[in-house]
């Protein structure tokens, strides 16, 4: 039974996507790519979440953070001693802030490291060059999106900020929904903590492909090759103008990157790939006036992990109180009726959709709820204390948390924005509502995905 209720759910979302469609006249143009795309989904979904080779690729990279969380327990412990410890046999645990969210910081400064040498560009490169080929659109969004995902959904508008004054807004709706249908790599070990790793995996990858399908339902467009390569050439002057002056690549937050391609021997000109690559990997001089050495990098990525990580921890602590006040405030008013509770009957036909059998929606409607009004992390603590769901809601409601898509998102995106374009980031806020709305969608056909195959 739930097949059918994921499959009629599945179409459901599509339609709501479709519905407010900016231009349908070009829908019919953009199924092939669709059909496509929830292929590839599924793929990815039974691949990750039912074989071998999945369950080896999960556990090797679970493996790999828990190594790299001990590494990042050493640092914390030195710095706040025996207090990583307290509480960890009681009801609440170790610290949060000590355990979860300090690895934050080592993280950020491996990202860091791995942008300075050269890794990071390469796996964008190939990664955006694969999806340039399945998903209909431009190489601009698909460079976007495999970079929204290592880099994080306000840091990744950095590395394309000589292009967004020439950016339209149908595309600029595209690359402001990756950002928020993904999640940064610095916050992943936080994640895997608090939800099955296997779920963190498989949510980033379908909301990958994911953000495509909606946008291309909700805010469809062509792009050919020829605009793409105007676009890039936008930016051309000052690349050129930086190569000159001989310095080394982009390095540190504010010079986070994408970097692709080589040049058209056949041609003997640089292909667009090129000129992307050096239009993102613009000598430090180019933004900053200077050039920035392997340890100044270093710590522009330690601190910035460190400001996430206590930006992190100050939502929650405003967040988790406030649901608790407006929790107290309902159950006083309604005869013990939470504020969660409303939330989660609101949700709950959503959930049902989703696959969840009818007498766990309410439950699982609070935790999705939580998600969009607060944020990600608030929703994946309150969801790891929970033990009245079945493995299959548990899997769903898992899969639906990993992303962005929360009202707070939207003010980030736009600010992020607004502070390198101020018409592109009053563009952003424009449609925020609709961004959110694109975005939690993603995490929908995300979840229905993985409920049909569990």
């Amino acid at each position: 039974m739930h097949i059918l209720i994921g499959v009629i759910g599945l179409v459901v979302f599509l339609v709501l996507a479709w519905a407010p469609s900016t231009n349908r006249a070009l829908l019919l143009a953009k199924l092939p790519w669709v059909a496509l795309l929830l292929a590839i989904e599924f793929v990815l979904a039974l691949v990750m979440l039912k074989t071998g080779v999945g369950e080896s690729i999960v556990n090797g990279i679970s493996s790999a953070f828990t190594r790299l969380l001990q590494y990042a327990g050493d640092g914390t412990k030195f710095v706040f001693g025996d207090l990583m410890t307290v509480g960890a046999d009681s009801d609440t645990g170790a610290p949060f802030l000590l355990t979860v969210l300090m690895p934050i910081v080592f993280i950020s400064a491996l990202i860091g490291i791995l942008q300075y040498i050269g890794v990071l560009p390469l796996i964008i490169k190939y990664l955006g060059l694969l999806l340039s080929k399945v998903n209909g659109l431009g190489e601009l969004e698909s460079y976007n999106a495999v970079a929204s995902a290592l880099l994080g959904q306000s840091e990744v508008f950095i590395s394309v900020k000589k292009l967004l004054p020439h950016i339209p807004p149908q595309r600029m709706y595209t690359l402001a929904a990756s950002a928020m249908s993904t999640v940064s790599a610095s916050i992943l070990g936080a994640y895997i903590q608090l939800i099955e790793p296997r779920y963190v995996i498989a949510a980033i990858l379908l909301n990958l492909f994911g953000a495509f399908i909606v946008v291309s339902l909700l805010n469809p467009y062509t792009v050919t090759r020829e605009e793409d390569a105007a676009l890039l050439a936008a930016g051309a002057e000052t690349v050129t103008a930086a190569e000159q002056q001989g310095d080394g690549p982009v390095t540190g937050p504010a010079q986070q990157v994408a970097a692709v391609p080589v040049a058209d021997e056949e041609l003997g000109r640089p292909t667009l790939y090129d000129r992307w690559t050096r239009l993102l990997r613009l000598p430090a001089s180019a933004r900053t006036g200077k050039r920035q050495s392997f340890f100044e990098m270093l710590a522009e990525y330690i601190l910035d992990g460190f400001k996430v990580a206590i930006t992190v921890a100050a939502m929650l602590i405003g967040f988790i109180a406030l649901i608790s006040l407006l929790n107290g405030i309902f159950s006083g008013l309604f005869h013990g009726t939470t504020f969660q509770d409303v939330l989660g009957h609101v949700f709950s036909p959503l959930a049902y959709l989703t696959g969840i059998p009818w007498h766990e929606c309410v439950r699982a409607g609070e935790f999705m709820a939580t998600k969009l009004v607060t944020n990600e992390v608030v929703a994946m603590t309150q969801l790891r204390s929970a033990s009245d769901l079945s493995p299959r809601t548990t899997a769903i409601v898992s899969t639906f948390l990993v992303s962005f898509a929360n009202f707070s998102s939207i003010g980030i995106i736009a600010g992020a924005v607004r502070s390198l374009d101020g018409m592109q980031g009053r563009a952003v806020a424009r449609f925020g509502l609709r961004l959110l709305y694109g975005a939690t969608l993603v995490s929908f056909i995300s979840a229905t995905i993985v409920g049909l195959i569990s």
